[in-house]
This record gives structure tokens, C-alpha cells and sequence, in this order.
């Protein structure tokens, strides 16, 4: 059975949580009897920053950041923080919350807000409850993206996550970016991206040290980003969609593999993922198929050198990852080692990074599912022989290329 993670559910999100009548613990708190009423996994705060001495992760003013959409206002952030902290201290088994912090600010300078934030955070929330960008880095020698692509997120149900919050700084491009890029592993919230859901060409990257990805939806280019969204879902990704304010584009939200649906409207009855709890498993959209060549009868495996005459899942199952650079193009993963078919052949690939692990599909018969598979970088083609690829498409090229379970 699949595990339920951060990276495989769509939950509620509130966009503006602080202009709502409801207060944060309000929002966060899930009714099994009215399940569109709030039952938010994410709230959204917009932050101004007011500069002033601060000592790093022991003092800093309560008034350093204050929350507002436009202009700076009165409301301290802390405010907020101690409603979310309230709730958390009367539902310590909670899922993870995400917590949106919209960066507002732009006079200054940022070469010291990663120090900032994190000091604030410090000292009027609760590190011990916050998952922090290093708790993915399971491979050093990989960045934060590449890490989630390869090895996801922890159940839900883990330590690591229940009772616990993630927060993701957004808005300000240039700020949100420094802080990703400054020391990471110190860091105590993630950043986002933003993406054009207009944009037919989007798709998710392949290395960096951002993992949240952020649309501004509307019902016009639906058939763009109802398309483009989902890739995401299957790396493990992240995204946040603002705003579904009408029924149609929650359920497409929901089609689409959405992580967090944010929406003004947390008390229409249309606004709900689940009768049961705060969040959904995402529709299953993995495209899996088998490798068998039609000359030896042998399936490619998790081995790069070596196939086997009898399927056997998951070593002889690959994931094709569609790549947007070119008809019947993809990346091939395969579901065991989760590395991919690599130009070189004798070896498999962590990562994507360029035509190196792209591979055309040339069909030969449909109807038969056959095909020969091409290299996009050295133009070669799969063969019988696994450790080897062909310049030639001929009998000893044809692959089988089933579906898979």
C-alpha cells in the first residue's frame, strides 16, 4: 500500500488567513460534522519588516515583523504565532500545518533576512515543532529538490511530521531566493517559486533548493495549468495554488493534484477535500511500464547491466516521466532504485540533467506496443543486450512497452 506523505495529499489552504473572521484556531480546527467549515491545513500570513537591533536565534522586538496587506500595520506577526500555538497546544496530534509567510517587504535590502525570520521564529514560536528544509537532505551530495524528487517526504504520520509545521516564505522574489540559498541547513523555513499557470511549457525542475511551487489560478487558462500542475505531484513537489474562490475551480484544483487549494471562501460547502479529515490522497497519475525486448524476451531491470526473463515489480517496473521538450519524449525511472536510464547505458542516473536521460519512443506497431527507444543525446537505440546501445534500429531494437501495476 502507498504511504500517505506530505507530497501525496491535497488539503484546504486559507489565503489572507489574518483578514478573516475567523481566527487562526478557527481555521485550523476540522469538523467531521460540517467538513467545509475552515478544517485549513495551511494558513497565510502577509509580513512587513520594521528593522531594529536583534541579537541572532536569543532577541528580537515582538514589532520586527508585522502582518498586513497593504502597507506594514499594527498587528505583530507574534500575534498570530501565539493563536497557532494555542490550537497546537490543544491538538498536539495534529498533521503537519503549512504555514505561508507572504514576504511584503522590499526597501532594505535582504542580505540579513534569513537571520531575521529565523530569529523571530526562534523566539515566539517553537523550533522543537518546526520540519526544517534538512530534514530531506538525505544525500549531501544532492540539493533539497533532488533529495525530495529521489527519496520523498516522511509519513504523515510520523514523528517527523504530526504535531508539527512547515513554514514557506513567499512573495518577494529576490528575497525568498537569498534565503534559500543561505546556509541551508541553518535555515528554519522553505522557500517558494512562483509559476505562470499560463505558461504551457512550465515543469517541475530537477535540482535547486526549492520544493514549493506557487500559481495564481484562474478558470480561463484552466486547460494550461490543469496540465502543467500534476508533473509536480509526481516528483514529490510541492504546490500551492491561489485562489479557488468558485466550486468549479476547487474540483479542478482537486483533478489536478493540488497540494494546498487556497481560498477566501473556508465556509462554503463546496470547500471541503474529505468528509473525514483535513486532507485527500492524490489521484495516482504515475505513468508505469515495462521494458521487454522483443528479440530476447528479457525485461530491463533496476540493474543497468542486467535483464531478467520473468517481470518482477518493482525491478522491472519504470516510471516515464513526459518531458516537454519534444513529442513522445521522456525521462525512464525506474520504481526501484528510482534512478534513470542513462545515455552512458551501463550506468543509471540520479538525476535529470539534460538529453543525457531522454529518451524518443518511435513506435513500430502499435498495436503491439512496439517501439524503438532512442537516446536524445548520442541518438543511439536500446538493444537486446543491456549493457549495450545500438546505432541501428532493427529487429534486435524493438521493445515491448507495456503498462504496468
Amino acid at each position: 500500500m502507498k504511504k500517505t506523505t506530505f507530497s501525496n495529499i491535497t488539503f484546504k489552504a486559507s489565503h489572507n488567513s489574518y483578514g478573516k473572521e475567523e481566527t487562526s484556531n478557527e481555521q485550523l480546527t476540522f469538523d467531521t460534522h460540517a467538513p467545509y467549515h475552515c478544517g485549513c491545513m495551511a494558513l497565510e500570513f502577509d509580513i512587513w519588516r520594521h528593522s531594529s537591533t536583534y541579537e541572532y536565534l536569543k532577541e528580537i522586538d515582538k514589532n520586527y515583523f508585522t502582518v498586513n496587506h497593504i502597507g506594514p500595520g499594527k498587528t505583530k506577526l507574534v500575534h498570530y504565532l501565539d493563536e497557532v500555538l494555542d490550537w497546537h497546544k490543544k491538538n498536539q496530534h495534529h498533521p503537519i500545518i503549512l504555514i505561508t509567510l507572504d514576504i511584503k517587504s522590499s526597501r532594505g535590502g535582504c542580505d540579513f533576512f534569513h537571520k531575521e525570520i529565523d530569529t523571530y521564529l526562534k523566539c515566539y514560536f517553537d523550533e522543537t515543532i518546526i520540519f526544517k528544509p534538512n530534514q530531506l537532505m538525505t544525500d549531501e551530495t544532492l540539493s533539497l529538490c533532488e533529495n525530495v524528487i529521489m527519496n520523498g517526504w516522511p509519513e504523515l504520520s510520523s514523528s517527523e511530521l504530526q504535531g508539527k509545521f512547515i513554514f514557506c516564505l513567499s512573495g518577494n522574489k529576490k528575497w525568498k531566493s537569498k534565503y534559500a540559498a543561505t546556509n541551508l541547513h541553518d535555515r528554519f523555513c522553505f522557500s517558494d517559486e512562483d509559476i505562470s499557470a499560463s505558461d504551457k511549457e512550465v515543469s517541475p525542475p530537477t535540482k535547486g533548493n526549492v520544493v514549493f511551487f506557487n500559481f495564481h489560478i484562474s478558470d480561463h487558462n484552466k486547460e494550461v495549468w490543469m496540465n502543467t500542475i500534476p508533473p509536480f505531484a509526481e516528483k514529490n513537489l510541492i504546490t500551492r495554488i491561489f485562489v479557488a474562490n468558485t466550486e468549479a475551480d476547487w474540483n479542478n484544483c482537486i483533478n489536478a493534484n493540488v497540494s494546498a487549494i487556497a481560498t477566501d471562501k473556508i465556509n462554503s460547502t463546496w470547500a471541503k477535500v474529505s468528509d473525514s479529515c483535513e486532507y485527500n490522497i492524490k489521484k495516482t497519475t504515475l505513468d508505469k511500464r515495462s521494458l521487454r525486448n522483443k528479440s530476447n524476451k528479457e525485461y530491463r531491470t533496476d540493474h543497468a547491466t542486467k535483464m531478467q526473463e520473468k517481470y518482477e515489480s518493482p525491478a522491472c517496473m519504470f516510471i516515464f516521466e513526459k518531458q516537454n521538450d519534444a513529442t513522445n519524449v521522456y525521462a525512464i525511472r525506474n520504481a526501484k532504485n528510482k534512478e534513470y536510464l542513462d545515455s552512458t547505458i551501463t550506468s543509471m542516473s540520479k538525476t535529470i540533467t539534460g538529453p543525457s536521460q531522454k529518451w524518443k519512443l518511435i513506435e513500430v506497431d502499435s498495436k503491439d506496443s512496439e517501439y524503438y527507444v532512442q537516446n536524445l543525446e548520442n541518438h543511439e537505440y536500446l538493444t537486446k543486450r543491456a549493457s549495450k546501445l545500438s546505432k541501428h534500429a532493427e529487429k534486435d531494437e524493438i521493445y515491448i512497452i507495456n503498462s504496468v501495476q
